[in-house]
């Protein structure tokens, strides 16, 4: 069957148009097309490309020639393949790319914001694939999903965005192939029930004019001559695993936690620290200016 003849634009010819998908029919927006077609001395004459939503795109131009090369960068590579002049339907599929699907089951008053779903690949050479929020079956699961993610092997851990502590989950040999779904069982409810907590630290000023009496929850109130708050959440050889300053002091700290206890050390500007060894349930801190 022949092809239909090119239809007509202002930039010449429409020569191909068609859809940039992966291997599982997914239209690809943020990958680009280029198009060459034969030209003298069997150099490649460049021709024009107009990209369109959900993947699609029309190539634009005049050639004498049966057919075009299309080309896209894809991953670590460039991924090229022929299309006939005329073509109206063209599927240029760029592969190597599967699904990877799971649940998240925590505790009431969570958010999906609380937690990173990552795919860390044996290969060091290759980044880390992070895992979106594609669902909200309860007010205690997420659903979190990659549609794109390269095969290979993979640990996939389960994190505190803000917060300290080792993985809530952490499951190796998460295998990837091409053009499927990955059906690890492992990966239909990942649980962390229990898993993690919030310990509330209570904030006082022994001096009363660094904060606002009867000021609500959570509010920020200014501190006065730029003096900062530092929190550092120490690992047990004193070495600081995480630190947060900053020129806003709110009465309430909230601090997240895979650990079992906290080790902190508060200090309001330039007065003495304030250690709290072993903190597992909240507490209330008052703090010495400078």
């Amino acid at each position: 069957m022949q092809p239909s003849a090119p239809a007509r634009s202002g930039d010449g010819q429409v020569l191909v148009r068609g859809w940039l998908v992966n291997g599982l029919g997914d239209p690809l927006d943020h990958v680009a097309v280029s198009a060459t077609a034969p030209g003298p001395a069997g150099l490649a004459a460049p021709l024009r490309v107009l990209r369109h939503h959900s993947g699609g795109f029309e190539v634009l131009g005049t050639t004498t020639a049966a057919r075009v090369r299309l080309r896209a960068p894809w991953r670590d590579r460039d991924v090229t393949t022929d299309a006939a002049v005329g073509s109206r339907r063209f599927e240029f599929i760029l592969p190597g790319a599967g699904r990877v699907q799971t649940t998240l089951r925590h505790d009431p008053g969570f958010r999906a914001s609380t937690f990173s779903v990552e795919l860390w690949p044996d290969d060091q050479a290759k980044a880390r694939i992070m895992l979106r929020v594609a669902g909200n079956p309860s007010h205690a699961e997420h659903l979190y999903r990659g549609n794109q993610v390269p095969i290979g092997t993979y640990t996939l851990r389960v994190g505190l965005v803000e917060g300290s502590g080792p993985p809530l989950v952490a499951l190796d040999r998460i295998c990837v192939e091409q053009n499927a779904m990955c059906t690890d069982p492992r990966l239909r409810c990942l649980d962390v029930r229990g898993r993690c907590r919030r310990l509330r630290v209570d904030l006082r000023c022994s001096n009363g004019g660094f904060l606002a009496p009867g000021c609500a929850e959570g509010t920020p109130v200014a501190l006065g001559c730029g003096i900062d708050l530092d929190v550092d959440v120490l690992a047990p050889d004193g070495s600081v695993i995480e630190h947060t300053s900053g020129g806003w002091l709110r009465n309430q700290l909230m601090l997240l936690t895979s650990h079992p206890y906290l080790n902190v050390r508060l200090r309001l500007g330039l007065g003495p620290p304030v250690h709290l060894p072993y903190l597992r349930t909240d507490t209330v801190v008052t703090l010495e200016p400078e």
